[in-house]
Parts: C-alpha cells; sequence; structure tokens
C-alpha cells in the first residue's frame, strides 16, 4: 500500500502545476517560451526548485534575446528621433533653451529610459503582429514609464526636472516620430532576400 503511495507521489510531481508555469512562462520573451518551458518542465522535482530554476536562467533568457533582437541602427534612430521631438517642443522657448535651463541631463534620463523599455519590449516582441495599433502602444508605454521615472527622480532628488509642459509637447512629437522611426527599420530589416543577400 506504501509503494502505491509512493509511486502515485512521484506520478503527481512529474510536471509542474500548470498555474506556476504560466506564470513563469508570461516572463519569458514568446521566441524562447516554449524552449524555455520545456526545459524546465524536464528538471521539475517540485514547485520550489522549478520557481528557483526558473528564477535561476531567466535573467539570462531574456538578456540573450535582447542581444538577439538589438539593432545598433533602430536604436541610434530612436535616439535621434526623441531628442529631435523633445528639442523641437522646447524651441519655441528659444534655440538654447535647453542648455540655458540645465534641462539636458533631465533630457537625457528620460531619453535613456524610453530606449531602455523599447529594447526591453523588441525582447518580448511578437514578430508576426505588425499592426500599427502595437506601434503607438510601445511608443505610448516607453514615453509615459519614462514620465513617471523621471518624476520620481525629481521627488527623490529633489532636483529640478523637465517642466510640464515640454513633457507634453515632446510626448506628442515623439510618439508619431517613434513609430515612423520602427515601422521604417522594419521595412528595411524584413526585405525579401536578393541574390546578394
Amino acid at each position: 500500500m506504501g509503494s502505491v503511495a509512493g509511486s502515485w507521489q512521484e506520478k503527481m510531481e512529474t510536471h509542474p502545476p500548470k498555474l506556476v508555469e504560466e506564470i513563469v512562462g508570461a516572463f519569458i520573451p514568446p521566441a524562447c517560451r516554449e524552449h524555455g518551458l520545456g526545459d524546465w518542465y524536464e528538471l521539475y522535482k517540485s514547485p520550489s526548485q522549478y520557481l528557483f530554476d526558473a528564477g535561476a536562467t531567466l535573467p539570462f533568457v531574456v538578456a540573450s534575446q535582447i542581444r538577439r533582437t538589438f539593432s545598433i541602427q533602430l536604436f541610434l534612430s530612436e535616439l535621434c528621433g526623441l531628442y529631435i521631438a523633445f528639442a523641437c517642443g522646447s524651441f519655441w522657448r528659444g534655440p538654447g533653451y535647453l542648455y540655458d535651463a540645465r534641462l539636458l541631463l533631465p533630457l537625457a534620463l528620460i531619453i535613456g529610459a524610453v530606449l531602455f523599455i523599447l529594447t526591453i519590449r523588441d525582447a518580448y516582441d511578437d514578430p508576426l503582429d505588425e499592426s500599427a495599433g502595437k506601434k503607438y502602444f510601445d511608443a505610448g508605454l516607453a514615453l509615459t514609464l519614462a514620465n513617471f521615472a523621471q518624476r520620481a527622480i525629481g521627488v527623490l532628488t529633489a532636483r529640478p526636472m523637465l517642466p510640464v509642459w515640454l513633457i507634453i509637447i515632446g510626448t506628442a512629437l515623439s510618439v508619431p516620430m517613434l513609430v515612423i522611426v520602427r515601422k521604417s527599420y522594419r521595412k528595411t530589416t524584413n526585405h525579401p532576400p536578393t541574390f546578394f543577400d
């Protein structure tokens, strides 16, 4: 009787609980989700061991996917687009406003945060979803989170950050700029192969 209970216990412990697997799967980039879950499934012994393995490996999986999806051309194009958008937004206050008001560092922080978020989003991107709505969502999400981060830094350091009017104008100009840059980059990278490719 004890051996039957023991074998039943072993059968119950051969795979992770479905809920745990779905939660872990949500953190894995879609391109490597099936492979990662399959590896952890084979190594499963207990829920705690499964979560420990996933937690220890997940940063490397995400970093590897970022390395695969990162493009220096896209990164620099987004950087230029963001700077141009915020510079144009401040131009009515004078051509040297950002420098004179010492806003170049806060602007660099917000641009860096946007680029970081977009880089992460690219790692989790579904290559089959080419909808314009997704591109607007990505740009809007990145700018919104960056603005919250910038405000939080301003509160914590008690240093002046970008004025609200500049954030509103810069964000309004940045969203279409980022959508154009990202859409044109996808067109150039998804071209059909030619004889020279």
